[in-house]
């Protein structure tokens, strides 16, 4: 038997004991929702030229002499999407995005007043309105079309955050009763296995778990 081979041989059995003695990481993955602010740089919508790829076309029924436009392209993927104002402004605030498909239509923004920051926080002192938001899927691009007069345009971006939590197993202790998970499982006996070296933890909000062994 050559050297390589005894070698390769010796540390399969050292990976496989320390497999054994090790602990299995069990994971569990959540979700975050995360706001991102952005502000956009906006010109006469009369001149500005459209993002690249973009239809040169007007929201319906304005008039574009008196509008601003102002948009962004190839940024973080967002699934939704709202407009804040530095100025209350009575016109409509339009937007439309870029997702994979290319780019979407103009849809109106709506205003209420209880969805914006406290007046008297520094926040508010910045941004005078702010417009419901709009479910967009999964999009990387956007372009918001205001009237004159809006002030400082911020785009308010949701971004969805995956996070991974590591689920440590407790310490068995003797006499302790059995922790049973909150979910259905089939135990080592039942396919044939030899007892567990070590005790298993669950999570009340374990979504996802790797055993590897």
């Amino acid at each position: 038997m050559s050297r390589t081979i005894r070698r390769s041989i010796a540390l399969g059995i050292v990976a496989g004991v320390v497999a054994t003695l090790l602990p299995a990481l069990l994971f569990s993955w959540s979700t975050t929702s995360v706001l991102g602010r952005q502000l956009v740089p906006t010109a006469s919508a009369e001149v500005v030229a459209p993002p690249a790829g973009a239809p040169d076309t007007a929201p319906p029924g304005v008039d574009q002499n008196v509008r601003r436009s102002g948009s962004a392209t190839s940024v973080d993927a967002f699934t939704m999407i709202g407009v804040a104002l530095g100025h209350p402004s009575k016109w409509p605030v339009y937007v439309r995005v870029q997702d994979e498909s290319g780019w979407g239509d103009w849809q109106a923004m709506s205003f209420d007043e209880a969805d914006g920051p406290d007046t008297n926080s520094a926040e508010g002192r910045d941004q005078k309105a702010v417009t419901d938001g709009i479910w967009v899927g999964k999009a990387t691009g956007y372009e918001i079309n205001v009237a004159d007069g809006s002030g400082a345009v911020t785009a308010l971006l949701i971004r969805d955050e995956q996070q991974a939590h590591l689920v440590s197993a407790p310490t068995a202790t003797a006499g302790a009763d059995t922790i049973e998970p909150p979910f259905a499982y089939n135990n080592r006996a039942s396919w044939g296995a030899r007892p567990s070296v070590n005790a298993p933890g669950y999570s009340s909000r374990l979504k996802l778990g790797v055993v590897h062994h």
